[in-house]
């Protein structure tokens, strides 16, 4: 969305996120809204503290509703190390998500749905806002603690922007194809997407997207996870496509795992 309206003239890459909203980013006036987009703006992650990652059981406090600026403010409460380093900050997305709206007027959620959804024909892909439900049929996400506990309700508004979306594989996998045949996108746009910076975690990070060096070549996508739920999109400049769900009960599954099935279903070998 953010590329979009890049292509529509109504945000430029370049300009300082503090041009679009001013004083919402500490230090704004030195960060780009594409260094926001590839996670080199060094903005804490507010999903490091203690009770704010949906990736971990939070009892009775994971149907508790949540606001994007107090998301920040959890955020902007604390610092990076000056390191230089790439640092992967669900932060990034919630002030992504106070752009779309700044810019289009609209809520987040509205949106995703008028440019994406729609225009894709997702029909199985939703913004839950504050709904802790799950469209049925779907997968149950369980997490030991060390018994199993079924974790799938919970309101997602922890995650907004950066991740409270719920869909099915072969949405994921049409979005994906959508988005790298450039139907969403100008050509320059999904250049600049697929412009990559070092990140140090085995993969390269574009704007939004990750860049994965296969035995074969490089296939594109990204991973998500929210507690029970773990899902991989990847795809290749040839056209084939890796999608997966996977609900991990007792173990994540090793990056090593993961990428041995990428290997064998791009490159046809295992690795």
């Amino acid at each position: 969305m953010v590329l979009q309206l890049v292509d529509e003239n109504k945000a430029d890459l370049d300009d300082p996120i503090e041009r679009y909203l001013p004083g919402l980013v500490p230090g704004g006036s030195q960060i780009t809204v594409r260094e926001i987009l590839n996670h080199t703006s060094h903005l804490y992650d507010y999903m490091s503290e203690p009770g704010y990652s949906t990736n971990r059981w939070r009892g009775e406090a994971r149907f508790r509703s949540y606001q994007p600026r107090e998301l920040l403010k959890v955020a902007f409460a604390k610092q990076l190390p000056d390191d230089g380093k790439w640092h992967y900050s669900n932060t990034n997305y919630v002030v992504l998500g106070l752009l779309v709206e700044k810019l289009t007027g609209n809520p987040y959620g509205e949106e995703v749905a008028r440019r994406i959804l729609r225009p894709l024909k997702l029909r199985h892909t939703v913004v839950p806002g504050n709904r802790a439900g799950v469209p049925s049929p779907h997968a149950k996400g369980y997490e030991p603690l060390p018994d199993l506990v079924d974790a799938t309700r919970m309101n997602p508004s922890l995650d907004w922007a950066a991740g409270e979306m719920i869909s099915t594989t072969d949405d994921l996998e049409r979005f994906m194809s959508a988005l790298l045949d450039g139907k969403l996108i100008s050509e320059p746009s999904l250049k600049a997407m697929r412009t990559t910076v070092e990140t140090g975690a085995g993969f390269g990070y574009g704007l939004g997207l990750q860049a994965y060096t296969l035995p074969c070549g490089t296939v594109w996508g990204h991973s998500g996870e929210l507690i029970g739920y773990l899902t991989f999109a990847f795809r290749s400049d040839s056209g084939k496509s890796l999608t997966l769900s996977i609900n991990p009960s007792t173990r994540n599954p090793s990056t090593a795992e993961v990428m041995g099935i990428a290997v064998k279903v791009f490159c046809g070998a295992s690795q």
